[in-house]
């Protein structure tokens, strides 16, 4: 009895609060209670519907551990080429590139045994076959004759080329075990059971100190690198998770389309931006929405793939008229940027620019008064960054996105994946490195393992 007293006592203020009420206030509450109720009736719908999907997988038995299988569509068709499309084998090699002729002249038929004499051949089938040579050491013995100088007044001796000093290791063997830990993602113990089928024998330990050595001839390469992202127009950044030594912390990359930077480091706060891009960047930042990225005072473009991603995920009706009308604006301000070339006045691209922004900030004003939060918080957002929005509109060949950066790291959450981590910091970071140098050589079409070579040769002179 007393709950029911403490109730209609609680409720008492409402209703004279709602009995002192003019009626055109009534109805504006009326119908702001039907448009709440509708609203939660969505949410609840949604929630049901969650909650049958989860009971009938708890009914079924164990649940698996892994994706469900995607919906297809009835007129998908099958993978590969169409019924009837005209065949492609491999391509025959060049003449040029021919390592061995061989000659099958048989005396006898291979079915029946019939000799064959003094009979010509009737004709002559060429055919091509490609195949690998196995590994196997390559062990050099070196005579190294020393001569008395008489003006330096010591004995002197020409030294080989393709050896670090005090190392038996040559240098083509150390770029070859940094082409299976960064480009095959191999670990140590993999990379020393590769190595023991070909006939080298090393220790997990030597491996180790190869790949370090590897990184410090590099140190060079791998700093023009984040010269040169600093002096470029637009530098695409992004960041993914990295254990080392059993704690959290984060690997960033830079990129740009012809360079690739690697930096781990135990933040993921605004300042390793700083250190990424220095103090007098003039170019565009390219990132998605995360706040590290908010504080440097430079041109930034938001990556718009994080943007209609978010706004796909809304449910309500409100949140899937944004993301639809989102769409309706990036694709004309790609179509409009694209029909632009780079000799295109700049007041032509910043008109367009100041077109898009202004119809952006009109979208987000009126879905900021939106019932559903998840909408409104991306409203917020909207009106945040709408001039982060098109300013590759304004500034060609500058991307629409940070893809760029997230496809750079797409290779180190594999190796994360596979290794979990690493033990260091100086193993994350010759890490960084070696695979820096990798991807930048992906880029630029040229070889790791040459680059490797170089920078090993160019760094050490050898000397016993």
């Amino acid at each position: 009895m007393k709950l029911e007293q403490s109730s209609n006592s609680d409720q008492e203020p409402e209703g004279k609060e709602l009995a002192q009420m003019s009626k055109p206030a009534l109805i504006k509450e009326v119908r702001r209670l039907r448009k709440e109720n509708k609203l939660l009736r969505e949410k609840v719908a949604q929630l049901e519907e969650k909650l049958e999907r989860v009971t009938d997988k708890l009914e079924k038995g164990n649940v698996p551990d892994f994706k469900p299988n995607k919906d297809q569509p009835e007129d998908s068709s099958n993978p590969g080429r169409k019924k009837g499309h005209q065949g492609k084998s491999r391509e025959t090699p060049p003449s040029e590139e021919v390592d061995e002729e061989r000659t099958l002249d048989p005396d006898v038929c291979p079915q029946c045994g019939n000799s064959f004499q003094d009979q010509q051949p009737q004709e002559v089938r060429t055919r091509y076959v490609e195949d690998i040579l196995l590994p196997r050491p390559w062990r050099v013995k070196y005579e190294i004759n020393r001569y008395y100088c008489s003006d330096c007044e010591e004995l002197v001796e020409e030294k080989p080329e393709d050896v670090l000093p005090g190392q038996q290791l040559g240098v083509r063997l150390r770029s070859y075990i940094a082409y299976l830990r960064e480009e095959l993602r191999l670990p140590d113990n993999k990379v020393r059971k590769h190595l023991d089928t070909v006939g080298i024998s090393l220790s997990e330990a030597t491996i180790e100190n190869v790949t370090s050595q590897g990184a410090d001839a590099l140190e060079d390469t791998y700093q023009g690198y984040k010269e040169e992202i600093r002096e470029s127009p637009g530098a695409y950044l992004d960041e993914t998770g990295l254990r080392v030594d059993g704690v959290n912390g984060w690997l960033w990359t830079g990129a740009t389309p012809k360079e690739t930077f690697f930096h781990p480091s135990d933040s993921r706060g605004s300042k390793v931006v700083d250190k990424l891009l220095g103090e007098d960047y003039e170019g565009t930042m390219v990132s998605d929405f995360y706040s590290a990225y908010s504080p440097p005072d430079l041109d930034k473009q938001k990556c718009w793939t994080h943007l209609l991603r978010d706004s796909r995920e809304l449910e309500t009706e409100d949140g899937k008229k944004l993301h639809d009308k989102l769409k309706g604006i990036h694709h004309p301000a790609k179509k409009g940027e694209g029909s632009l070339d780079e000799d295109s006045s700049s007041f032509t691209r910043e008109y367009l620019a100041y077109i898009l922004e202004k119809e952006t900030g009109e979208l987000a004003e009126r879905f900021l008064e939106s019932e559903d939060e998840d909408t409104k918080r991306l409203a917020k957002r909207l009106k945040k960054y709408k001039d982060q929005l098109f300013t590759f509109v304004r500034s060609p060949p500058l991307e629409d996105t940070n893809n760029i950066a997230e496809r750079a790291l797409r290779p180190q959450v594999v190796k994360r994946k596979i290794s979990g981590g690493h033990r260091s910091w100086s193993g994350a970071r010759n890490h960084a490195i070696l695979m820096s140098v990798l991807a930048t050589c992906k880029k630029r079409n040229e070889s790791f393992m040459e680059t490797v070579e170089g920078a090993l040769k160019s760094q050490f002179t050898s000397g016993t």
